[in-house]
């Protein structure tokens, strides 16, 4: 029973970890792209 839930636990751990990186490249690219377009607006 425990070796079934660890390995389940495992299986989300690996899912969630390939996937992560590719949302927090988007999640980087977003704030870039908003802190590119703040500046200009508070300068003006």
């Amino acid at each position: 029973m425990l070796k079934n839930i660890i390995s389940i636990v495992l299986c989300f751990l690996v899912i969630i970890s390939c996937s992560n990186p590719i949302s927090a490249e988007n999640n980087k690219q977003e704030e870039d792209n908003n802190q590119n377009i703040i500046p200009p607006a508070t300068e003006e």
